[in-house]
């Protein structure tokens, strides 16, 4: 998968702007916009307020790749959650620029000051989730997908301690995964399961998917090859020529 860190920018002008609009590349994030969309006050009382948050920036962040825009009040830097944030950015070397709009240090921006700190709250935890999901994200390296009309399959190679090993995640079934946790800061230990070898990781999909109704796109033309070596070995009534054709052009 793509390397990347988390590119994050705190501004205290309250936004516009819709916070997960999937035509931007930048998802804005200030309690207001948030608030229309869901009522996030409630993410210490409710876990499956801060699940549905959190999926959503796991979509957008880790698998799309796209900057953060937050507010943030500027005025005060010597708060435990200002403190917090500053120690993320510099063990994590999360990108971090500041956007202040001028307004005098000890505003509350329009805002009850319970609320405001409420926020800050709710970002210090989806932010420090984000950066652990990136950092483990860094790990992987995609080689291909495979597509259905239903389904999308992301697969990818790990090598740690020298031992290459293939996995899988579905892209569209994180949100059900999100929902189904009890304890939201779970979210940042989820380890796919992981495969001795790239046909066992294709017999892996075989068992959830079709493999004959699935579109491959490999970026490595030798685990291609196996991919319809596999698909060849199962005897079903396919168009190999078709389907190969069709996979060079997406390639």
């Amino acid at each position: 998968m793509k390397k990347s860190t988390l590119e994050l920018t705190f501004t205290d002008r309250l936004s516009n702007h819709i916070p997960f609009d999937s035509s931007s590349e930048v998802i804005y994030l200030d309690p207001v916009a948030l608030y229309q969309w869901i009522d996030w006050t409630e993410f210490e009382e409710q876990v499956e307020v801060l699940n549905k948050i959190y999926s959503l920036l796991f979509d957008e962040v880790i698998i799309n790749h796209k900057k953060i825009k937050c507010f943030w009040p500027l005025g005060d830097n010597t708060s435990q959650h200002w403190f917090e944030i500053l120690t993320l950015c510099k063990e994590r070397n999360v990108f971090l620029t500041k956007e202040s709009s001028g307004i005098s240090k000890g505003a509350n921006y329009g805002l009850d000051a319970r609320l405001v700190e409420a926020w800050q709250d709710l970002m210090v935890t989806v932010l420090g989730s984000l950066v652990e999901d990136l950092s483990l994200n860094q790990q992987f390296e995609e080689i291909g997908t495979l597509s259905s009309a239903t389904h999308s399959f992301i697969l990818f190679r790990s090598e740690m301690e020298g031992i290459v090993r293939f996995g899988y995640s579905e892209v569209n079934t994180f949100t059900a995964y999100a929902d189904s946790l009890e304890n939201p800061l779970e979210l940042s230990s989820y380890i796919p399961c992981f495969y001795d070898s790239f046909q066992e990781l294709i017999g892996a999909v075989a068992d959830l998917e079709d493999l004959s109704e699935l579109v491959p796109v490999f970026y490595d033309k030798g685990l291609e090859k196996q991919f319809f070596q596999v698909l060849l070995s199962e005897n079903k009534p396919v168009n190999l020529i078709q389907k190969w054709q069709l996979s060079y052009s997406l390639n």
